[in-house]
């Protein structure tokens, strides 16, 4: 009996994905898509039929590839008040602060 190997993503024929799969895998809204394709940052559509449109897959996962999303910023630590009459004070190597 023979065995049926998938070759990887690149060696198959590419599709073109509706904006269903597409927001599943790039996770932004529709009108974010349509600003970043105005500006360059996001792959464009291509023209299915009269009303209908879609994305190559490829540019879709190049594009997620290269992409970096960028971090939150660490939080900041924000004291509310002092409690009896403890001073704060904050660490100087680890960052850390504590109750003297």
């Amino acid at each position: 009996m023979d065995t049926v190997t998938v070759p990887p993503f690149d060696e198959l024929e590419d599709r073109i994905l509706p904006w269903s799969q597409v927001k599943i895998i790039c996770g932004l809204s529709r009108t974010t898509v349509w600003r970043m394709s105005k500006t360059g940052d996001f792959p464009a559509c291509v023209q299915v039929s009269q009303n209908r449109v879609g994305w190559w897959q490829s540019e879709l996962l190049a594009w997620k590839r290269a992409r970096t999303p960028r971090r939150l910023p660490e939080p900041r630590v924000v004291l509310a008040a002092l409690k009896c009459g403890s001073a704060w004070k904050r660490d100087p190597v680890s960052g850390v602060i504590g109750v003297e």
